[in-house]
Formats: structure tokens, C-alpha cells, sequence
């Protein structure tokens, strides 16, 4: 990666504990962001040196995440091509989706980047000159700078998953109900009750591949940064590119009563 143009931060280390050893090195990236590669001696089994297994854990509430299902990236204006270039040529990812995006009041351009098996996957998105501040610009100017707007858990029952995270006091962005009137039209058949869908402001979209269903949650801390996405996926492959331009709406309605737009 290094003679493909990374920036190196930590050279190759050789980490020891008792499971096993592990080789770690970083690489720089957008903004103040890393990323750590690993190479395990004991397959996924080693974890870091000097951490120990925790005997008995405190009881959680099981939310039904699997996974990562990928981290969205924001970016300063004319990045964006940059960074895609920066993952395709550099760590031999390659691009899978492309969207533009225009509202009333603003808009972004954003890709997707993601490596061969798919596991790791980067939605990367600049924002584009509007009547107002898009959402994008809003994180660029509170996070200061490019880094990480979301991350997306993985869902095996995201209805079930939204009813816990509600009770423990998570708030999500809310959808208008006009959304769901043509929901079957836009859809086709699928699997949830449409009600129960708009109770909970669950957005859904279908490809060629299946439908998935996802939401987002407000801002976690009183910064309008980082925040999280709930997605499950009934064998879709995108990032629900019909929903996008739903979405980007109805967060600019949260950035207006934060008096951002």
C-alpha cells in the first residue's frame, strides 16, 4: 500500500500475548482517519495482546446486529473522485454504486467503494453547491474535517432491533407518512407489515438481488457528527438508492430545527 501512495503512520509491528502474535501497521487517510491492517497468526481467533477475555460479561440487551454492515464517509467538496481513486489503486478495492443527489435545498454526489468479497464497504459522499448547507457540510464543519458520518449495523430483524434501541432511549429521524402510500407500488410484495413499518419510520427499497430495510438514527452526542444506521437486508446488494433521496430530506428537516440548514 505504501508504494501505491499510502501514507505510512505505524511501520509493521509484530505483536505477542499468549493466544498467539499478530502483525499490525497503519496507513493514513482522509482527515485525521486511519486504518490498521492486520495479519493474524491463528487466523480470527488472536485477539490483541495484553487483552484478556472478560468471564463473566455484564448482561446486555441483544439488539440482533451480526455485523458492520459499512461505514459511510464525508468528504470536502472535490474529494470525492480522490478517495476512490485512493482505494481502488492503492488497497485494490473497486466501485460498486454511484448516486448524485439534489433536494430543494442541497445535494451530494457519492459513491461506494468496497473490496473483492464485499466485506468491507465505504458509501464515500461530497456535498454539492445548494440554496443552503447540506447535511454533509454541516458534519464537515462540526466534525472539522473528512471522517466517518455513519456506521450501519447489520440487522437480522430490524423491527425487533428498533423496538429495543427505542426503549433504551435511541431516537431515529423521522419519515412523513406520505412515504408509505405508495410503498407497495415502489416495492412489490414484502415480507414486514407496511403499518408496523410506519410506526417505526422504517425505510425499505428493492434491487435486482432482493429489498433491504434501514434507518437512521439522530446524532448520539450533541454535536451533529456521528450517528448510525440500522439496515437488514433481504438479499439486496445496494444501499437503498430509492430511499436516498427520502432520506437526505428528512435529515435536512433535523438540520433545520438545529438551525443548520
Amino acid at each position: 500500500a505504501v508504494k501505491r501512495g499510502a501514507r505510512p503512520v505505524m511501520e509493521p509491528a509484530t505483536l505477542e500475548g499468549e493466544a498467539g502474535t499478530l502483525i499490525k501497521a497503519t496507513i493514513g487517510t482522509y482527515g485525521d482517519t486511519t486504518h490498521s491492517l492486520i495479519q493474524r497468526s491463528n487466523g480470527d481467533r488472536v485477539a490483541f495482546p495484553h487483552f484478556q477475555t472478560i468471564k463473566n460479561p455484564p448482561l446486555v440487551i441483544d439488539g440482533g446486529y451480526s455485523l458492520i454492515d459499512h461505514v459511510a464517509i464525508s468528504l470536502e467538496p472535490g474529494k470525492l473522485v480522490e478517495w476512490v481513486d485512493f482505494y481502488i489503486n492503492v488497497l485494490g478495492f473497486h466501485q460498486s454504486h454511484e448516486e448524485n443527489i439534489v433536494t430543494e435545498y442541497s445535494g451530494m454526489n457519492s459513491r461506494v467503494v468496497q473490496n473483492k468479497t464485499g466485506t468491507i464497504k465505504f458509501p464515500m459522499q461530497e456535498p454539492i453547491q445548494g440554496k443552503r448547507r447540506s447535511q454533509v457540510e454541516e458534519f464537515l464543519t462540526f466534525h472539522h474535517g473528512a471522517g466517518a458520518q455513519h456506521l450501519a449495523l447489520l440487522s437480522s430483524d430490524i423491527i425487533q432491533s428498533i423496538k429495543t434501541l427505542r426503549t433504551n432511549g435511541i431516537e431515529f429521524v423521522r419519515t412523513p407518512d406520505t412515504y408509505y402510500e405508495t410503498l407497495q407500488e415502489r416495492v412489490g410484495i414484502i415480507d414486514e407489515d407496511s403499518e408496523m413499518l410506519r410506526e417505526l419510520n422504517i425505510l425499505v427499497d428493492r434491487d435486482s438481488s432482493g429489498y433491504l430495510l434501514q434507518i437512521f438514527t439522530k446524532p448520539l452526542q450533541s454535536r451533529p457528527t456521528l450517528f448510525f444506521e440500522i439496515i437488514q437486508r433481504k438479499n439486496a446488494q445496494g444501499f437503498g438508492s430509492g430511499n436516498i433521496k427520502a432520506l437526505f430530506a428528512a435529515v435536512e428537516r433535523e438540520q433545520a430545527l438545529r438551525g443548520n440548514l
